[in-house]
């Protein structure tokens, strides 16, 4: 009943456009650093079309995520990628400006801290018409403060969202963040 229940809050919220990542017990402590939220525009997907998307991301105070691209090269760059039943792709990401730190040991880093938003196009194959998308979107991360990094992390949203073929079945949302 809990999976049931939990499952289709998700959908809601995901066909809503905005999902928050649940915390993993695998996760523990470390998914604490970032909270990830996701925002479509449309409250359904259109068969052969696209839909923006922005995952929004809060890091903790006191740390940061390495940026993308990453500098120097040796660190994991944050990563914004989605995973579909129904072969939806993840095209034009575009991750924010980044600020640089000097970090003891390894040099400049390039960095962001605070609320950022990475954007993107899901682009919807015409195959998938009339059908629900399980979605996992996914950003992955390294979290670090001022001494030390901890190991990479992967937050995942997932949700089922309807694919339509009908242009007039969409509703704008997330007018804040698609003008």
């Amino acid at each position: 009943m809990f999976r049931t229940t939990t499952l289709l809050a998700f959908t809601l919220l995901l066909i809503a456009g905005i999902v928050s990542a649940p915390q993993s017990p695998a996760a523990g402590r470390d998914s604490k650093r970032i909270k990830p939220q996701v925002f479509l525009e449309y409250n359904k997907l259109l068969a052969g079309g696209k839909c923006r998307v922005v995952m929004e991301i809060q890091v903790e105070k006191g740390w940061h995520i390495n940026a993308n691209p990453a500098m120097p090269s040796t660190q994991i760059a944050t990563e914004f990628t989605v995973k579909s039943t129904q072969g939806v792709k993840l095209t034009n990401v575009k991750y924010p400006k980044y600020h640089v730190i000097e970090m003891p040991g390894v040099g400049n880093v390039n960095v962001y801290d605070g609320k950022i938003q990475i954007s993107g196009v899901l682009e919807i194959p015409a195959s998938a018409a009339g059908k629900v998308d399980d979605l996992k979107l996914e950003v992955r991360y390294q979290a670090c403060d001022d001494r030390s990094c901890e190991p990479p992390q992967t937050a995942t949203i997932q949700g089922k969202i309807p694919v339509t073929s009908q242009a007039g079945e969409l509703k704008k949302t997330n007018l804040q963040y698609f003008e």
